[in-house]
C-alpha cells in the first residue's frame, strides 16, 4: 500500500502482526478431491473475509470465537504444484487487509477398475437429450454458485460408526 504525498510517494508503515490475516488449515498433503477447512485470524475491525482460489471467490463466516472459517474444495482434476490463495479482509474504514498464501497440490494415485456395460445403459436415446442438456445447465449453474452463509457445522460427525469402506480401501492401498 502506498500513500501519495505532494513531495512524492512514501511507503506506508509495515503492517503489525495484529493487522494481518493469518491462515491455518489441517497439516498434511493437499490433494485433488480434498476439502479443506480453512480458518483465518483477522483484526477485530475486519467485517468480511474472502479468499480467491482459481479465479473463484470463497466467502468466510465469522464464528462466535472471532475466527473466520470456510470450506475450500480442491478440484478432482486440479493440477499438481503450488497454487496461490489470496485472502482479503474488508474493514469498515474502507482500507482492506490482504495476504497471499500458497497451497501445494500433491499428486494423488487413485485405483480404478474397468467394467464393461451394455451400451444401452451408457448411451442415452436421442429423445432424452433435451432433458439431459437442461439438467446439465442447471447443475453447472449450481456448481458455480458459492453461498455466503455457512451451510455446514464444525462438529460434523460420521453418519455411521466405524471406518467407511472407501477409507478402508485407501488405507489398505497406502499400506
Amino acid at each position: 500500500m502506498l500513500v501519495c504525498l505532494a513531495a512524492g510517494l512514501v511507503a506506508a508503515p509495515p503492517l503489525r502482526a495484529s493487522d494481518q490475516l493469518r491462515l491455518s488449515y489441517r497439516a498434511g498433503l493437499v490433494q485433488p478431491g480434498d476439502v479443506l477447512r480453512l480458518a483465518v485470524a483477522a483484526p477485530v475491525d475486519v467485517s468480511a473475509v474472502t479468499a480467491t482460489w482459481h479465479d473463484r471467490e470463497v466467502p468466510f463466516v465469522r464464528d462466535a470465537d472471532g475466527v473466520w472459517r470456510a470450506l475450500l474444495g480442491v478440484d478432482v482434476d486440479a493440477a499438481v504444484g503450488a497454487k496461490p490463495l489470496r485472502l482479503t479482509g474488508a474493514r469498515a474504514s474502507g482500507v482492506s487487509v490482504a495476504s497471499s498464501e500458497t497451497l501445494t497440490i500433491a499428486p494423488k494415485a487413485v485405483r480404478t477398475r474397468r467394467i464393461r456395460v451394455n451400451p444401452k445403459f451408457v448411451v442415452p436415446p436421442k429423445s432424452e437429450m433435451p432433458r439431459i442438456e437442461r439438467e446439465t445447465k442447471l447443475l453447472n449453474a449450481v456448481f458455480r454458485t458459492t453461498s455466503k452463509e455457512r451451510l455446514w457445522a464444525l462438529d460434523a460427525v460420521r453418519p455411521v460408526e466405524g471406518v467407511a469402506a472407501f477409507e478402508a480401501m485407501v488405507n489398505a492401498a497406502r499400506a
